[in-house]
């Protein structure tokens, strides 16, 4: 999964759905929740490894979608450092495609690119990361844009708070709202 990595923000259980928040401040609390549900989906799937990766700043369309002001800030930006800050899309792919096929990022299990996958080992010189709750191995990594593994005192701290399991309720809440609209809408 392509967003924040390690990158969050505290959540607020009192308000999961951001109603309150600004769409900048929610898109970082989300980055959050996103880790607690990958986080229990590790735990349900211990055979899938599940991974989180920052890619860094990679210029693609969806910087169109940006207010006017702030989109010419960002190509200003990207225009004078892009040389030292900006990943290519290919490159962006390259080391996704690395992170989702290492032996690096094992499942729970231990094992690595299951369902019949063809996994690249453990390249020399690499160590299988620390997940994301810092335990090696665990199944579930928040990682930088350069595969490494990274933690977040924002995650730490909601699951230490039972954030985890709030988060996973409020999602199944959500979907299951979806599904009964969905079927009244088209009569199922």
């Amino acid at each position: 999964m392509l967003y924040g990595g390690p990158k969050g923000s505290k959540i607020d259980p009192q308000d999961l759905p951001g109603t309150h928040k600004t769409p900048i401040a929610f898109r970082m609390i989300s980055g959050t929740m996103l880790n607690l549900q990958l986080h229990h989906l590790s735990l349900l799937a211990p055979s899938t490894s599940f991974i989180h990766i920052y890619p860094g700043l990679v210029p693609t369309a969806s910087q169109d979608n940006l207010p006017f002001g702030f989109r010419q800030l960002v190509k200003s930006v990207m225009w004078v450092f892009g040389r030292w800050i900006v990943v290519s899309v290919g490159e962006s792919g390259e080391r996704t495609w690395f992170c989702c096929s290492s032996g690096r990022y094992p499942s729970r299990e231990g094992e690595v690119a299951g369902g019949g996958g063809v996994p690249v080992g453990l390249v020399p010189g690499l160590e299988i990361a620390d997940g994301g709750d810092g335990v090696k191995g665990s199944g579930m990594y928040m990682l930088h844009w350069d595969g490494e593994s990274q933690r977040s005192k924002y995650f730490d701290e909601a699951r230490g708070d039972g954030g985890a399991e709030k988060v996973v309720a409020h999602f199944e809440e959500v979907f299951e709202r979806i599904r009964r609209e969905r079927e009244e809408r088209e009569g199922v």
